[in-house]
This record gives C-alpha cells, structure tokens and sequence, in this order.
C-alpha cells in the first residue's frame, strides 16, 4: 500500500472505508485502520505490509503477541489491540445453519458419534422445520424414557426429530412401540417424528 500521505483524500483508508464501506478496503488498508499510525519514520502503509508479508490475515486471530511484534513498528500495544479485535470479530461470526435434507445427511453427523461408543447408543437429531441442525443428543445406552425425550425435543424448540442407534440393522418389538408412541406423542406438539434409524459402519436401516 502506497504511503498514506501521498494519497488523495478520497483514497485514504478512513475516507475510503466511510465513502465506499468496509468491503471495499484491501486487508492492508483494514489494518492502517486499527493501528491508526505507524512509528517516527517508518509509515503505517509499510507497518501493514510488512505484517502481511509475515503473515496472513487469516492466521492472525491465532498468533502470539511475540509473533506480531517481530514486524518493524508493531510494539506489543498494537499487537494487543489487533488480537481484541480479532476475538471480535471471531465471536461476532454466527456460522451457517447446518441443514440435513434427507436420511443420508443425518447418517453422515451421527455415524462418527454413534462409532465412538463403546456399547448401544440411542441419540436424537433436533431439526427446525427446515431440517436445519439444532443439536444431537445422546440418550443412553438403553431405550430412552418417552417422557424425557419430549421433554428434550420440546425445549430445544425442535420441529422434527429422529431416533438412531447403532448395533443391529433389526429392531425390536420394544423399539417399534416406543416409536409409535414418540410419533403419536410429538404429533400432539406439532413436532414430526422421523422414523427411527439403525446406522453401522457400511449401512443403515429406517424403521
């Protein structure tokens, strides 16, 4: 980035980010606005710069204060200042809701879950009505209480839900009534209840 100094007005960082908005500020120019100034002799153009020579954006949230201040004219007051703000803009990031349209997707979050037991394990996906992802809960090691697994489904504010286990690609006398129940059940709170799902290492199988 050229010498602020030498730039027009309208060119500068802070009249460029308020004339055209953030977006259209290169990271060089970003981080002129953070520091605000450079050192007696050395501008903060060139600060910038030889930051982004020795590491990228990216990987500053996650650097040491020591890393930083290896950069010509970043002392650790500076440096102290761009990892503020870079928490900040970490914990201001709200990621995409996860979406899981069919029973192939539901397979490909609960099946490492479901690998790592050590014995049978029940878990229930909590979907909104768009099937986007709300949480995945382990229920135990036994067919799970009805009344709790309401009770789960309801709090979470879930829309639909479905039952998976690992093991045996059968189901037993036992589970297919507490599946009619959980449908009849969660139909009474408008949640619908996916049929229940046996998932192993290869395959699946619905209820």
């Amino acid at each position: 980035m050229e010498n602020i100094k030498h730039l027009l007005p309208v060119d500068r960082p802070r009249e460029k980010l308020q004339l055209q908005g953030p977006q259209a500020l290169s990271d060089a120019e970003l981080l002129a606005i953070v520091f605000g100034s450079g050192n007696r002799g050395l501008p903060v153009s060139q600060v910038c710069d030889e930051l982004l020579d020795a590491i990228q954006l990216k990987d500053i949230p996650d650097a040491e204060v020591k890393t930083l201040c290896q950069t010509k004219g970043i002392g650790p007051a500076k440096a102290l200042v761009l990892l503020a703000i870079a928490e900040i803009g970490r914990r201001l990031y709200v990621p995409p809701p996860l979406r899981l349209p069919d029973h192939e997707a539901i397979v490909q979050h609960v099946r490492p879950i479901l690998e790592a037991s050590d014995g049978l394990c029940y878990l229930m996906v909590l979907m909104t009505a768009d099937r986007e992802l709300l949480a995945i809960c382990e229920l135990g090691s036994v067919l799970p209480d009805l009344q709790r697994t309401l009770q789960l489904a309801a709090e979470s504010g879930a829309k639909r839900v479905q039952l998976a286990r690992n093991g045996w690609l059968q189901f037993s006398r036992l589970e297919c009534e507490f599946q009619r129940n959980l449908e009849l059940a969660c139909g009474a709170l408008t949640i619908i209840a996916y049929e229940m799902m046996a998932v192993n290492a290869q395959q699946f199988k619905i209820q």
